[in-house]
């Protein structure tokens, strides 16, 4: 059996790095992170690992999808 993550991280490389590697450790066969702050790309070379695809949801990002910006939550308030 084979599993692997989709995540949406707001971290520094710093932070995202451990994560990388705690799923790795674990098995992991593929990541897929969603980056909702981009990461310059000396940051981004940190992070390289295969299996593990790093997603910048900059403003190109949203462009190319076709869908808005979500700068604000969405979800109503209680």
């Amino acid at each position: 059996m084979t599993w692997g993550t989709v995540s949406t991280i707001k971290a520094s490389a710093a932070q995202i790095k451990p994560f990388i590697e705690h799923h790795l450790s674990l098995g992991a066969a593929q990541m897929d992170i969603f980056l909702d702050a981009p990461l310059p790309d000396g940051d981004l070379a940190q992070l390289s690992y295969p299996n593990v695809g790093l997603i910048q949801c900059d403003s190109a990002y949203w462009t190319a999808t076709g869908k808005p910006l979500m700068e604000k939550s969405t979800t109503p308030s209680l």
